[in-house]
């Protein structure tokens, strides 16, 4: 099987490497360019230490494990060695989770992996959410390294994809220890696609436990308020991780809401924050009073404030009275994570497309901390419907927080599940 896979793998990337390599080049990667080929080097492991390899794609995943970097710090029998994908989630990394790894580097292109395995010598390799490669999958047992899933998700579309080759996919996941699913129908999915039931469990998502679950005191809101041009007595709509067509969604809702509501502000934080010049045009076209949160340009209270930064959401959404979740207006998207604005205790908005999230988003909006709009036009109409009704959003966020509070502690189950 795996040689019929090496045989697609090396024309299609023959084909594919100088767009590849110029991509890399242009984000930044280039000077980890060495490791992508599997030239890397790890400190020396230590005797009687375990090394757990532990891979996070990008930013969401990488804050998502987190919580269990810190619960295997707390062991002096382990060593962590991370890697990641997207120069953004290593910049993060190095810059605020130095403390949490020995060695960092990025993931190598899957025909690669055997010379990392080789050099790293890890005991455990652990994959978040859905990183399953062929060649890592088979190279890993050669080199003593178990391989586990952890936080295991799986789209509509990866299901559906997966399923056409379901026969390939069963039998490369019968490489895997254990698979540990973040939902029931995750649950469902990998056993439908043949994996052992008997290393196929629930311990729930990772990411309840990342989110910053206490709320910011009364200082740090003011300092944010404040480095945003927004004043205490302002309400606050906020777009979280927008897609492309929902700011101007967002946009025209605000422009049409601002007239009834005295002191309404708008915060837009989108998914990829490069998008910036595309959204800036979009509200100089409407000529609205905006700021850039990353320009040097005087604050003078802007209605709208694009924040265009990363790692910012979960303290950003604590100011908001509403959020609404992006990815999500088009019934096809797959939808971001309302799990950031339920623990801040915000009612959420969330189009129909949250197949990513689809249970848990269902699970918050029939617990009342949600709401489903089927566009634009319902959108603004919810919009103003809570922002006429304090009461019900005060309502709403408790709903949201109470539901957020019940669905945490995946962490402690996981690290229990891999014997860590």
């Amino acid at each position: 099987m795996i040689w019929l896979y090496r045989l697609i793998f090396w024309p299609i990337f023959i084909l594919l490497m100088p767009g590849y390599l110029i991509k890399l080049w242009r984000r930044g990667g280039r000077w980890h360019i060495a490791e992508r080929f599997g030239f890397v080097h790890p400190p020396q492991k230590k005797s009687g230490v375990k090394r757990i390899w532990v891979h996070a794609v990008s930013v969401g995943e990488l804050n998502g494990v987190k919580p269990f970097l810190l619960k295997l710090k707390e062991r002096p029998d382990v060593e962590v060695v991370l890697s990641v994908t997207t120069t953004t989630a290593r910049k993060i990394a190095e810059d605020k989770m130095k403390e949490l790894y020995s060695y960092i580097f990025t993931f190598p292109i899957d025909i690669f992996s055997g010379r990392t395995l080789r050099r790293l010598k890890a005991d455990k390799l652990v994959l978040m959410e859905g990183e399953l490669w062929p060649e890592t999958l088979t190279q890993a047992p050669k080199y003593g390294t178990k391989v586990y899933l952890i936080n295991g998700r799986m789209s509509d579309r990866s299901f559906r994809r997966m399923m056409l080759g379901r026969g390939v996919v069963k039998y490369f996941l019968k490489k895997v220890e254990r698979i540990l699913t973040a939902t029931k129908q995750d649950t469902e999915r990998y056993l439908a696609l043949g994996a052992n039931p008997k290393i196929v469990s629930q311990t729930g998502s990772l990411k309840f436990d990342a989110v910053q679950s206490k709320p910011i005191d009364a200082a740090k809101r003011a300092e944010l308020l404040k480095s945003l041009g927004f004043g205490e007595s302002d309400t606050i709509i906020i777009g979280s991780s927008t897609w492309e067509g929902e700011e101007a969604a967002l946009v025209d809702a605000y422009f049409k809401l601002q007239e009834d509501f005295r002191g309404l502000k708008l915060l837009l934080v989108p998914r990829h924050a490069e998008r910036r010049n595309e959204i800036e045009a979009l509200l100089i076209r409407q000529g609205l009073n905006y700021h850039r949160r990353t320009s040097n340009l005087p604050i003078e209270h802007p209605d709208i404030v694009l924040a265009d930064t990363t790692g910012e959401l979960s303290c950003l959404v604590q100011i908001s009275h509403v959020v609404f979740v992006g990815k999500s207006l088009n019934p096809r998207g797959e939808g971001q994570t309302p799990i950031e604005a339920a623990a801040a205790g915000k009612p959420v908005i969330m189009g129909y497309g949250m197949s990513n999230f689809r249970l848990i988003a269902q699970d918050l909006a029939d617990e009342g901390g949600g709401k489903f709009v089927g566009g634009p036009q319902e959108l603004k109409e919810f919009l103003r419907i809570v922002l006429n009704n304090p009461a019900q959003r005060e309502e709403m966020g408790k709903k949201a927080r109470a539901w957020f509070d019940e669905n945490r502690g995946a962490t402690a189950k996981t690290s229990e599940r891999l014997g860590l």
